[in-house]
C-alpha cells in the first residue's frame, strides 16, 4: 500500500522513470545489457532521479497557500496543500535516492565490474565479466566466468 498526499506520487515517478530511460537508451547505443554491466548509468540515473525529486518538491512546497481568517479570532491562517509520500514532503525523499545512488556506486566499486569501458560490445562485456569473477578463488573462477557468459549471450 503506498500512501500519499497531493502530488507526493510523484516522486516514485521521478525515482523509476530516469532509470527505464537510461536502460533503453544506453542498451540500443552502446549494446545490450551495457546497463546491468556497468555502475555508473544506475548512479547517474538516481542522481537525477533525485534532482529531479527535490526540484519538483521544492517548487510545489513553494506555491501560495490561500490565506484564511478565523471569524472567532480575527487571526489570519495560511492553508497550504501538502504533497507527501509515506508522510514525508516530497522535496526530502531526494535523500535517500542521494544515498541509494552512492550506496550502490560504492558496492558496485568494491565488487563489480568496472565504472566503464573503452571497448563495448560483446567482447568488452566478457572483458568485464572475467575481471569480475577473477575475485573467486582460481578453480571456480574459469566455471563462473563461462556461467555468466551463457547467460548473458541468451
Amino acid at each position: 500500500m503506498i500512501i500519499w498526499t497531493g502530488w507526493g506520487l510523484l516522486g516514485l515517478v521521478l525515482a523509476i522513470v530516469p532509470s527505464i530511460a537510461f536502460e533503453s537508451v544506453l542498451n540500443s547505443v552502446m549494446g545490450p545489457a551495457y546497463y546491468r554491466t556497468y555502475v555508473w548509468p544506475k548512479a547517474l540515473s538516481w542522481m537525477i532521479a533525485a534532482a529531479a525529486i527535490w526540484i519538483v518538491g521544492t517548487c510545489l512546497a513553494a506555491r501560495p497557500g490561500r490565506t484564511v481568517i478565523d471569524k472567532e479570532t480575527g487571526q489570519e491562517i495560511i492553508l497550504r496543500q501538502s504533497h507527501t509520500l509515506f508522510w514525508v514532503p516530497l522535496r526530502y525523499w531526494a535523500v535517500p535516492v542521494t544515498a541509494f545512488a552512492f550506496w550502490a556506486l560504492s558496492d558496485g566499486l568494491s565488487r563489480g565490474p568496472p565504472l566503464w569501458s573503452e571497448a563495448s560490445g560483446p567482447a568488452a562485456e566478457d572483458d568485464a565479466i572475467r575481471r569480475h569473477s577473477f575475485h573467486l578463488r582460481r578453480g571456480t573462477a574459469q566455471v563462473v566466468g563461462r556461467l555468466h557468459l551463457d547467460t548473458i549471450r541468451r
